[in-house]
């Protein structure tokens, strides 16, 4: 059956008066390898549709009969804490069981299940610090990097209350955590300023927090080379280091050079870098721009000061044209007139 037909039939069972069948219409639609998974994006989308309608009959016979299926999906752990909170006699065991089971059956969609089943952890004073921390490093990346390509802005803002509410010592699972979220930051910094001089503060600060989270864990002479092994985010944040070092010191030709090594190594952070890049092309050509002024009106200054020089030559004040020459050729030395000036003087 096409999931536009399940759609069609599971709406159907939402839209009448509970029958005991439609329970074994669902477990039936989930059944086998790839059933929930495929059910699991008509189920959502259908969630979607009665919230933004305000359909909340519909909506409760959703999860009501998504609760009752027997699997160990997130979706179906998710819309099991909802309902018994909701609707059913708040069974603190059975809910927390499902939370259990939400990070130990479900670790790699941790990030995806909905806001209210977390507000639902806050109210019931669920201890999610601990389970957070009884999930595998391994699996707690995976969901983080997931969470890059669809998490928007306001998600990673979200979670980021979230985890800080939970964080109750420190652990590299916050950690990392907390580097993720800076990449994201960078990304809404960089639509809300024009000023290179704050996305540079942020990014140095960046660097320097993924370097400090990175740096115990591989040689030096891994992170001076900067090989191609290194985690996407620490080979950014290595060239972002040396990018700091040349725009500290003034050296914007291989500023500019590292700032090319920069685009194109960590994907999710492409669009911030790139418009770093449009920031500090501008800057430098407005300060090209600026030398190029300043070295004309100093050329103008010095043929002013070259006519004063002559009008004193030839009114025989030999002295004072000196003077004034000796004091124009620090500003233009290589002027080849006044050299030839001061030559005929001696």
């Amino acid at each position: 059956m096409s999931p536009n037909t399940c759609k069609k039939v599971i709406d159907a069972c939402c839209s009448t008066e509970f029958q005991q069948f439609y329970e074994e219409i669902f477990q039936k639609f989930t059944e086998g390898e790839e059933g929930i998974h495929e059910m699991y994006s008509v189920f959502r989308d259908l969630q979607m549709e009665y919230t933004q309608y305000r359909e909340d009959d519909k909506l409760g016979k959703l999860r009501c009969l998504v609760a009752a299926l027997d699997n160990d999906h997130f979706y179906v752990q998710a819309s099991k804490i909802i309902w018994e909170w909701e609707e059913g006699q708040k069974d603190v065991g059975l809910i927390q069981e499902c939370f259990r089971k939400l990070f130990m059956k479900c670790p790699d969609h941790i990030l995806e299940v909905e806001d209210k089943v977390w507000e639902i952890a806050r109210e019931m004073q669920i201890d999610v610090a601990s389970l957070l921390l009884q999930m595998d490093y391994r699996t707690w990346r995976r969901a983080l990097e997931s969470m890059e390509h669809w998490a928007s802005l306001e998600e990673w803002e979200k979670w980021n209350h979230r985890v800080q509410g939970w964080k109750r010592s420190e652990d590299i699972r916050y950690e990392l955590f907390e580097i993720k979220y800076a990449g994201s930051s960078l990304a809404k910094i960089t639509k809300e300023t024009d000023s290179i001089s704050e996305l540079e503060e942020q990014l140095w600060k960046y660097a320097d927090q993924v370097f400090d989270f990175y740096h115990p864990y591989y040689k030096e002479e891994a992170l001076e080379e900067i090989p191609i092994g290194l985690p996407d985010e620490l080979q950014l944040a290595l060239e972002l280091r040396k990018l700091h070092v040349y725009r500290e010191s003034g050296q914007e030709r291989n500023a500019l050079e590292c700032m090319k090594k920069c685009l194109g190594i960590y994907p999710k952070l492409d669009k911030t870098m790139l418009a770093y890049a449009e920031m500090l092309r501008d800057e430098l050509q407005r300060q090209n721009a600026e030398v190029d002024a300043a070295k004309q009106e100093l050329q103008q200054m010095a043929e002013s000061l070259k006519t004063m020089a002559k009008a004193q030559i030839s009114q025989g004040n030999m002295e004072a044209a000196k003077q004034i020459l000796l004091q124009t050729s620090q500003y233009v030395p290589e002027d080849e007139e006044i050299k030839t000036l001061l030559e005929q003087m001696k």
